[in-house]
């Protein structure tokens, strides 16, 4: 029997929103991303940030003793409360 392809995993991105003065304040730490491989969309209320985080060719996947880092595509999906 032959095993279909596992799902390739989406990684997701930490997010605080808050509101000032009538905006919406909103801060994703998004490190090691260049601002070229991050997409933002808004779609009425729901907020959208995707993107991927590239692997650094720093050591042979072997090498590694401990690895907790995601590297590939992530996405964030967030409605807030009213259309933007």
């Amino acid at each position: 029997v032959e095993r279909a392809p596992e799902p390739k995993a989406v990684g997701q991105v930490a997010v605080d929103i808050h509101e000032q003065e009538g905006y919406y304040i909103i801060k994703a730490p998004i490190a090691g991303v260049r601002m070229a491989d991050i997409d933002i969309e808004v779609n009425e209320n729901v907020l959208i940030i995707r993107g991927e985080r590239r692997q650094p060719d720093d050591a042979p996947a072997g090498q590694y003793l401990v690895q907790e880092c995601f590297w590939g595509p992530f996405e964030r999906r967030v409605t807030l409360p009213g259309p933007i």
